[in-house]
């Protein structure tokens, strides 16, 4: 039974973050997320090494989101993976 419940939560978890796409920007890497995510995404990638600074409320109104600004000290596709690896986590947690 438990095996079916944490199958269930996960995907709930996974379409909770579904939104979260990382865009390669001219000057920085970037990833706009809600409050709730933003903190912990943030931290993840700044363990990984990554630096960076958190843009808060870039987009405001009903559903704002954080845009989470990365230097382009590694390549995009790593970033990209990091950000794949923090949702994995996410997900199963």
């Amino acid at each position: 039974m438990k095996s079916v419940e944490a199958k269930m939560s996960a995907s709930r978890r996974e379409r909770e973050i579904d939104y979260i796409m990382t865009i390669n920007a001219v000057e920085a890497y970037s990833v706009l997320v809600k409050p709730i995510h933003c903190e912990s995404l943030w931290f993840f990638l700044q363990s990984k090494g990554l630096r960076g600074m958190v843009e808060n409320n870039a987009i405001s109104g009903d559903d704002p989101h954080n845009d989470i600004q990365i230097a382009k000290d590694v390549s995009f596709e790593k970033f990209n993976s990091l950000v794949g690896e923090w949702k994995k986590i996410y997900m199963n947690s």
